[in-house]
C-alpha cells in the first residue's frame, strides 16, 4: 500500500465506477474497489445502473469500470481485439486498433511474442488496463474418452493419459510427430 500511495505523489482523486442494479456480487466487488482505492486517495463513487451495456455505449461517464473479456481458445490477439470491443470506444486511444490489427497478421511465435509484448505496452504506457482473475477454459469430455483416474477398461474408450503419453513421443525421421491412437499401442 506504502508504494501506492507513492505513486500518488500527494495527489487525490474523485472516479465513478458503474455496477448492474441487483448485482450483489458487482456491489461487493466494487466495495473491495472502494475501500482499496481510499486508502491511496482515491474516492470511488458507485453508480448502480439498470442497463450497463446501454449506459455505457449510451455515453454517460465513468471512470473505472469492471469488465469481463474472455475468448474460448489460446490467441493472445484474438484475446486483445476482444477487449476493444469490452471497453467504452472513447478509452481507446487513436492507433491502439491498428497496432493489434498489425500484430493480426503476424503468425506463430512471432505472432504470440508481439501480442505479448503490444499487451505489455497498452497496460503500461497507452491503455489503462489491469488484468486480474484466472478463468479456465473448461474442457467437455465424452464418455468413450477416460483418465486413468476413471480407469474404465472399456473396449471403445480411450485413455487421455495414455494418449497423451503415446504422442508425445520424438519426431520421426521425416520431423513430424508420430500420431497414434491407443488401438495402435
Amino acid at each position: 500500500m506504502a508504494k501506492a500511495r507513492a505513486l500518488m505523489l500527494g495527489r487525490t482523486g474523485h472516479v465513478v465506477m458503474p455496477i448492474p442494479s441487483g448485482c450483489d456480487s458487482c456491489a461487493e466487488v466494487a466495495k473491495v474497489v472502494q475501500i482499496d482505492l481510499a486508502a491511496i486517495g482515491i474516492n470511488v463513487q458507485i453508480r448502480k445502473v439498470d442497463n450497463l451495456p446501454d449506459a455505457l455505449k449510451g455515453g454517460a461517464r465513468f471512470d473505472l469500470l469492471d469488465t469481463e473479456t474472455g475468448i474460448l481458445y489460446p490467441d493472445s490477439v484474438s484475446f486483445l481485439e476482444q477487449m476493444l470491443g469490452d471497453i467504452p470506444s472513447s478509452w481507446i486511444p487513436a492507433g491502439v486498433r491498428a497496432k493489434i490489427q498489425h500484430v493480426a497478421t503476424l503468425s506463430g511465435d512471432p505472432r504470440q511474442a508481439a501480442a505479448a509484448a503490444l499487451a505489455d505496452r497498452l497496460a503500461t504506457e497507452e491503455l489503462p488496463v489491469a488484468a486480474y482473475g484466472t478463468p479456465q477454459t473448461s474442457q467437455i469430455v465424452g464418455p468413450r474418452v477416460t483418465s486413468d483416474a476413471r480407469s474404465s477398461h472399456r473396449s471403445d474408450s480411450a485413455s487421455i493419459s495414455r494418449l497423451c503419453a503415446l504422442n508425445s513421443r520424438p519426431p520421426d525421421e521425416t520431423g513430424g510427430t508420430r500420431w497414434r491412437s491407443a488401438d495402435q499401442a
